[in-house]
């Protein structure tokens, strides 16, 4: 009887743990093969993370100074601050490794919305003022809408940001908005009205009971692309992993 107990207890925890195994997000589009042009946050990237079956890709959303969203990684180009910037002259300042131009959010939202199965993570970057943090949340969720993805099951909202963070917890609080930090307490991500965090992976690996601790708070990690570190946080029992070698992440959480 005591050997059929412990069986039992062991295939329940074995049936917990495949339930539980991470999400995987592509990081910066999935780049990081000849599909995707080896060039971050490029259509080629975007399109090779839909054609891959992943479950969610990341990618990132500065606001220029006419009002236009655009997908580009840094805050500013060649000294200037996107935010300053015209979309043409953001436009015309550079060219992407793989050749592309750096696209705009409506021409990833539009291949997007093709592909029903795949959540898109928005990492929305800092702006100048909170006025214009403001402006550039209230135009992608506009968008959002304009392309039929205003949808929580489709979109999630992330952000280095607390005042972004807030503003959506304010205004969009069916959305599961992540804040974005190498160590902020759970404390005050409860205090921004946002039910995620998107923790630097060394964080979770030096916490690793941080989500059985905190089980109101959705947990992702970033940018987790070795093995030990991906087995590590998947260890830890965070939701969401992101990586820049998605496929080799999702065999090995599916190992777990």
């Amino acid at each position: 009887m005591k050997k059929l107990i412990i069986a039992a207890i062991f295939s329940m925890i074995s049936i917990a743990g495949a339930n539980a195994q991470p999400k995987i997000i592509a990081h910066a589009g999935y780049w990081n093969c000849e599909r995707g042009g080896k060039t971050m946050n490029s259509e080629a990237s975007l399109r090779a993370a839909l054609e891959a079956g992943l479950y969610g890709v990341e990618f990132d959303v500065n606001m220029t100074k006419d009002g236009k969203l655009v997908v580009f990684h840094d805050g500013g180009i060649k000294g200037k601050c996107i935010n300053d910037m015209t979309f043409e002259e953001v436009h015309s300042a550079v060219v992407l490794k793989n050749g592309e131009s750096i696209p705009t959010v409506e021409q990833f939202l539009e291949i997007a919305a093709g592909y029903p199965d795949t959540r898109l993570f928005l990492e929305i970057k800092f702006s100048k003022t909170l006025g214009l943090e403001k402006k550039c949340v209230d135009i992608l969720l506009g968008l959002l809408k304009e392309y039929g993805l205003d949808n929580p099951q489709r979109v999630v909202p992330i952000s280095f940001s607390a005042n972004i963070c807030k503003y959506l917890g304010e205004i969009a609080p069916e959305y599961e908005t992540q804040y974005i930090t190498y160590n902020s307490s759970a404390s005050n991500v409860r205090k921004l009205g946002v039910s995620g965090v998107d923790y630097e992976f060394g964080y979770i690996k030096r916490n690793p009971i941080y989500t059985k601790n905190n089980p109101d708070i959705t947990v992702n990690v970033w940018t987790v692309d070795n093995d030990e570190d991906i087995i590590a946080v998947a260890n830890a029992g965070v939701k969401y992993i992101t990586s820049n070698n998605p496929l080799r992440a999702m065999e090995l959480v599916k190992g777990l």
